[in-house]
């Protein structure tokens, strides 16, 4: 689009931008029946715990209302799981650019805290002790590793040497054992023992 003025017989160009609708953009409801991610239930079943689309819900068994405990469309929420005591859920969130595991309360209140800070490869799903005092999970450099809750301390419990991650993993109803399943040098899957404070045998 063009400006001409006859009285001094100059022309010049007149900026215009167009906006399109963007509709893609627009806040709108969605079905996530078919993108659930994880479903986890509450130790006393009221809940289930969902993570679709990457928001992380909370779904009465009965009577009561859903609940969006993420309310972050900047990120992605996934792998989610209630506590033992059902006071917290944990998951798996990209939040800080890598995917990194947090906690937050079950019923949505105060500010997520963030447990892990090394997220530079994948994690597989944490799962909790029975205790509530770690959690354990594997991850892309064929480890599996352990976490303190309280503290984010961090320790390798095994690491596959046969290529295959380790995905299988089990606690202890005490909390101070794990079970798993890890190839040996044959390549044959076979069941291991790791021990809190110990060794992997």
């Amino acid at each position: 689009l063009w400006l001409y003025t006859p009285a001094d017989q100059q022309t010049r160009q007149v900026p215009i931008t167009v906006g399109g609708d963007r509709p893609y953009l627009l806040p709108t409801i969605k079905n996530v029946a078919g993108l659930i991610d994880s479903i986890s239930l509450s130790p006393k079943g009221e809940r289930a715990l969902v993570a679709a689309r990457g928001e992380l819900y909370t779904i009465p068994a009965s009577k009561g209302e859903i609940r969006n405990l993420s309310h972050s469309p900047a990120a992605r929420e996934q792998s989610a799981s209630f506590s033992p005591d059902g006071q917290q859920v944990a998951y798996l969130s990209d939040v800080s650019g890598e995917y990194e595991i947090y906690l937050r309360a079950s019923d949505g209140s105060g500010e997520p805290r963030r447990v892990s800070s090394d997220g530079d490869i994948w994690r597989f799903p944490p799962v909790w002790s029975p205790d509530g005092k770690r959690m354990a999970y594997g991850d892309k450099k064929n480890r599996l590793r352990v976490i303190e809750i309280a503290t984010g301390r961090t320790v390798d419990a095994d690491t596959a040497t046969q290529g295959n991650e380790i995905t299988d993993y089990v606690w202890s109803p005490d909390g101070q054992h794990l079970v798993y399943v890890k190839s040996d040098a044959a390549g044959v899957p076979r069941l291991w023992h790791y021990a809190v404070g110990g060794q992997a045998e």
